[in-house]
């Protein structure tokens, strides 16, 4: 990461709320709620320059032209480390901020759910990359819901890992050992599998360790690891340090069992200034909308903005939603909350930056606010770095079965 860029970003954390895109003549206002300070802030920092790229994307080519070119203002609030205090941050850039035309965010699930509380009763029109289920299932008007969600992503999760051991190795994992957080995105993804998901599998767990973020220490999750019969674990963790202090636990105990994932933390840039090469390598995990090499031009472009290797998940997030919310102020032809609202429930898009920077290829949501026909995706740490291994069309490597 570039020196500027650092400094950057230290000086956005101090901010609370702040404005990019177009800030001077006429401009329509969309929201943007994510974390920028506690334990979820890389995920928030790689969101915004997304939604910068989008932002800068759409003002060079005309603005809203249904609108008379207006530009695109992206307001950004930091969401800070709680439910609370996301829920907060939306209220007060709601009370602001009275011409709000839509929004998105808030990166963590738990925060998503409490955000938009405060959207629907405010009719402020929101998009979300966040995964757990029950966001669309509160029967919301106002919410839409841009990636696969939790109870999607475990149904695929499971049997793609299995496919990709027995293609490597002859046999399938059998004897689970779940290390995760309680986040609402975490319980969702587990309900169904713990419900009879892994019985139908013929998987049990050997190991289920839930925690409350953040982790002060990873030796008593490690040790009860060690000591199972488990043949593979699978992480379902959303805080960066979290994310550290377990792995190195593992490596200091020398477990050697492959390592498997549910959580696009696992392939932030951050990740592997933190964690030593070899612990990561060949470590598998599933995503909402990880890029492959659909969205190689946006990935070329976060590149040369950031200086990162790669753009992570919620970067193409940010990117995503901010075309999504554009092209449904574009269909309405109005910044009216109302009417965007209903742009977004006739969304039908099959080209266009929006549509092409999620996996499906297309943006349609269905009665309750879920994107219709989703996508997971896959990356798998090699030599270093995450390459995209699902969907087959947009990958960058061949998977390889984790070996320690």
């Amino acid at each position: 990461m570039r020196t500027g860029y650092k400094a950057a970003l230290a000086a956005i954390g101090l901010a609370v709320t702040f404005s990019f895109g177009a800030m001077a003549g006429e401009t329509v206002r969309i929201a943007q709620v994510i974390p920028l300070t506690g334990p979820w802030a890389d995920l928030g920092q790689m969101a915004r320059e997304g939604a910068k790229i989008a932002a800068e994307e759409i003002n060079a080519a005309g603005g809203i032209k249904s609108l008379g070119g207006k530009k695109i203002e992206v307001v950004v609030a930091d969401a800070g480390g709680s439910p609370e205090s996301a829920k907060n941050a939306t209220q007060r850039l709601i009370s602001d901020y009275p011409d709000l035309s839509a929004g998105m965010g808030a990166i963590l699930s738990s925060m998503t759910l409490a955000a938009t509380t405060a959207t629907e009763q405010a009719g402020l029109p929101w998009v979300t990359q966040s995964y757990a289920t029950s966001i669309t299932e509160r029967g919301l008007k106002h919410v839409f819901q841009i990636v696969p969600d939790s109870k999607t992503i475990a149904g695929e999760t499971f049997p793609i890992l299995t496919k990709i051991a027995k293609a490597a190795t002859g046999k399938t994992p059998s004897k689970l050992a779940i290390i995760r957080d309680n986040t609402a995105a975490s319980q969702d993804f587990f309900k169904p599998m713990l419900d009879g998901g892994f019985e139908k599998l013929g998987i049990t767990v050997s190991v289920d360790a839930a925690y409350t973020p953040p982790l002060s220490d990873a030796t008593p999750i490690a040790l009860k690891v060690r000591s199972s019969d488990a043949d593979l674990v699978f992480l379902f963790i959303t805080a960066l340090p979290d994310v550290k202090r377990v792995l190195e636990a593992l490596n200091q105990y020398d477990i050697k069992l492959p390592i498997t994932a549910q959580a696009a933390t696992l392939g932030m840039p951050g990740v592997a200034g933190a964690i030593k090469t070899d612990a990561l390598e060949g470590l598998i995990s599933t995503a909402g909308i990880w890029p492959g090499a659909k969205q190689k031009a946006v990935v070329e472009k976060f590149k040369q903005a950031t200086g990162e290797n790669w753009m992570p998940e919620p970067a193409l997030a940010g990117y995503s939603g901010t075309w999504i919310l554009k092209e449904a102020i574009e269909a309405a032809g109005s910044a009216d909350r109302s009417v965007i609202t209903k742009a977004l429930h006739e969304m039908d898009l099959k080209d266009g930056p929006a549509a092409a920077a999620l996996p499906t290829g297309a943006v349609h949501f269905d009665e309750t606010g879920k994107i219709a026909s989703p996508t997971i995706t896959a990356f798998e740490w090699l030599n270093g770095k995450p390459y995209t291994i699902y969907p087959p069309q947009a990958a960058e490597a061949d998977p390889k079965w984790p070996t320690r």
